[in-house]
């Protein structure tokens, strides 16, 4: 039975780039499992090591979800080609910018309690 399924999707899609999704997959699995651990990560011990580190797999997990977004609404080839190269700029933009800010002011884990505490740094004042 199992041979005959990986029959069907060959005969649908080339068994290549089946295999490549298939490996996509559990990459994209991987990411978002690490992402939720760094998060965490984040709260319980934060550091330099674990900002860098979100700065890479949040762009990461961002992006392959937007691409799946734009290739399931854009149909027209020019535009997808477009928006697609639009989306790896800004992702490649996003890393750099992650990791400068880690690295030259307070970083991802301490931007983000600074936020959290705006609220009640304002109710105290």
């Amino acid at each position: 039975l199992p041979s005959c399924i990986i029959f069907l999707f060959s005969t649908l899609i080339p068994l290549k780039q089946w295999y490549q999704r298939r490996v996509r997959g559990k990459a994209e699995r991987y990411v978002s499992v690490l992402t939720v651990g760094a998060m965490g990560a984040a709260v319980v011990a934060p550091s330099l090591a674990v900002d860098h580190f979100l700065a890479l797999v949040i762009p990461l997990h961002t992006y392959w979800g937007m691409e799946q977004v734009f290739l399931d609404y854009i149909h027209v080839k020019p535009v997808a080609v477009v928006v697609g190269w639009a989306l790896k700029i800004l992702t490649a933009a996003s890393v750099i910018a992650l990791l400068y800010f880690n690295q030259h002011d307070i970083g991802i884990t301490q931007a983000c309690k600074d936020v959290w505490n705006i609220k009640r740094d304002e109710e105290l004042d």
